[in-house]
């Protein structure tokens, strides 16, 4: 709950076209990465615990997302063969409070 996901698996897959994420992750927020991240870039503004996960053709992109959030973990999934399938780093940020709001 409160799980804010960057998705970086375009074009192959997204957040929203691969339906097992959304099913297992129900109260998170799922956000598709359609272009890769640059260091050009500026960083998303975090609003709590967020994760950001990458493809296999996308894990580039994970050096420009170290370097916003330094303070990540990063944890990698393969298949049974060794094959990496997905990496992910979690960056545990705190949650915001609207302004006004106590």
């Amino acid at each position: 709950d409160g799980l804010t996901v960057y998705f970086s698996g375009a074009p192959r897959m997204t957040y929203w076209g691969f339906n097992v994420i959304p099913y297992l992750a129900p109260d998170a927020t799922g956000i598709d990465v359609l272009e890769p991240w640059t260091a050009n870039d500026p960083p998303p503004e975090l609003t709590g615990p967020t994760l950001f996960a990458f493809v296999p053709d996308r894990l580039g992109e994970l050096d420009v997302v170290r370097a916003w959030f330094p303070d990540g973990t990063i944890a990698v999934s393969t298949l049974p063969s060794g094959e990496e399938i997905l990496t992910t780093y979690f960056v545990d940020a705190p949650v915001v409070e609207a302004a006004g709001t106590a």
